[in-house]
C-alpha cells in the first residue's frame, strides 16, 4: 500500500472493494469449510487404522478387570488418535478452501468491478 499513499481516493475505493468482494464470498467459504467438517468426521480413513497399536499390554492383576480396562483403554486411545487425525487434516484444509472459495473468487469479482468502472469512465 506504500505506492498507493499518493492516491488516497483509489486507495480507499480499493479497500472498499475489496472488502465487499471479500463478504459477498464469506458465506461459500463457510459452506465449503462445513462440508469439509462434516466429510472428514464421517469417515474413518485406511490410515488411521494403520497408525493404530495393535497390541495393548496387561499389566497384571484381577484378569477381568485388566482385560476390561485395557479394552476402555484401547477404545479412548482409538478415539483420541482419530480425533487428533481429523482435527490435523482440517488444520491443513480449512485455510486452502476460504482461499480458494473466498480469496480468489473475491479477487476475481475485484478486478470485474473495477473494469466495469474503468469502462464507464472511458465512454
Amino acid at each position: 500500500m506504500q505506492e498507493l499513499k499518493r492516491f488516497p481516493t483509489l486507495r480507499s475505493e480499493i479497500a472498499v472493494a475489496a472488502i465487499e468482494a471479500l463478504e459477498r464470498f464469506r458465506e461459500d467459504g463457510k459452506k465449503t469449510t462445513l462440508r469439509l467438517v462434516e466429510m472428514e468426521s464421517s469417515y474413518i480413513t485406511v490410515d488411521f487404522f494403520r497408525k493404530l497399536p495393535q497390541e495393548v499390554s496387561d499389566r497384571g492383576g484381577n484378569q477381568a478387570s485388566s482385560s476390561a480396562d485395557g479394552h476402555f483403554q484401547r477404545i479412548g486411545s482409538n478415539v483420541l488418535s482419530y480425533i487428533g487425525m481429523v482435527s490435523e487434516t482440517l488444520r491443513n484444509t480449512i485455510p486452502k478452501a476460504v482461499v480458494h472459495c473466498q480469496v480468489r473468487e473475491a479477487k476475481r469479482s475485484l478486478l470485474d468491478h473495477f473494469y466495469a468502472q474503468l469502462s464507464q469512465k472511458e465512454v
